[in-house]
């Protein structure tokens, strides 16, 4: 996994220092994480020896959170409609800490509104069991909309492709809305 994310902040380096055009930007908003557990209680008391009680054999559980996310985004030309777009956000759900990387690329439908997507990777920064991933890997969609000349308003959604917990019994996703404001530098 190291080695993956040396490889991806390489790329991201190198393709800023080579672009034709690059801006920075720092970004604020709101974020909503949706969470969906499904739980197969049979076999997790076979493997806990009944010290867990269900009323249920098989359960799927679906809950909402709210926070908020900051962070620093770059902008890279590609092309005159293609820009890459990876940024680093902090993000604060249920009082959960997050550290979060979307390595998006960028298409422009006009000058005021475009199409985000890519990959995401999610670190989560406080203590968990040891069960759970603290690096999850999710793919982005969203758009963009520049307000102004350095402003713009930004909405994407993250699609969780790991289980958060290492369990066959029991797993977990945690799927993330981000909706913010940005200022370019």
């Amino acid at each position: 996994m190291k080695k993956i994310l040396t490889t991806i902040l390489l790329v991201c380096i190198v393709s800023i220092c080579t672009s034709q055009e690059t801006k920075f930007s720092i970004i604020a908003g709101y974020s909503n994480a949706f969470e969906t557990v499904k739980i197969d209680a049979v076999n997790l008391l076979n493997n806990y020896e009944d010290e867990i009680s269900f009323d249920v054999k098989k359960e799927t559980i679906n809950d909402s959170y709210s926070g908020f996310n900051i962070g620093v985004s770059v902008e890279t030309s590609i092309s005159d409609k293609i820009s890459f777009n990876p940024s680093l956000l902090y993000l604060n759900v249920n009082n959960t800490n997050f550290l979060q990387a979307p390595i998006f690329l960028k298409y422009y439908l006009n000058n005021e509104l475009s199409i985000i997507g890519g990959p995401q990777l999610t670190y989560t920064l406080d203590e968990v069991f040891e069960r759970v991933r603290k690096l999850n890997i999710a793919i982005g969609a969203g758009i963009s909309y520049n307000i102004s000349e350095r402003f713009y308003a930004q909405a994407s959604y993250s699609y969780q492709l790991n289980d958060y917990v290492k369990d066959k019994d029991y797993t977990q996703k945690i799927h993330l809305l981000n909706i913010g404001l940005g200022y370019k530098l």
